[in-house]
């Protein structure tokens, strides 16, 4: 449901009014840097484990032998999945940035 011209103007005024009274807490609401950079962080990490598992199935799949070429792909595929893992959990979202809004870009 969109809203109509008035209602529109309305919530444009009160946005700006907001900006101008508390530019601080409008600079919260926006997300700011760090919660951009703490969700860029996010996906970079889900991308490695996600790369990670490929290579550990690859590694799984042509493995037969302790040193091995597969060996090797498994235990980067290991790693990848770790440090991903490990990632999330440092650049996860605290519970007072989280909003019913949507990320961007996703």
């Amino acid at each position: 449901m969109s809203l109509d011209e008035n209602e529109q103007r309305q919530l444009d005024r009160i946005e700006r009014q907001l900006r101008r009274e508390d530019p601080t807490f409008a600079f919260t609401l926006d997300g700011g840097p760090d919660q951009k950079r703490r969700r860029q962080w996010r996906q970079l990490a889900g991308r490695l484990v996600g790369i990670g598992l490929v290579a550990m199935l690859i590694g799984l799949m042509a493995q037969d032998g302790l040193l091995s070429f597969g060996a090797i792909v498994l235990a980067y595929g290991s790693l990848s999945v770790a440090v991903g893992g490990v990632m999330m959990l440092r650049h996860r979202t605290h519970p007072s940035e989280r909003s019913s809004a949507p990320d961007e870009g996703s």
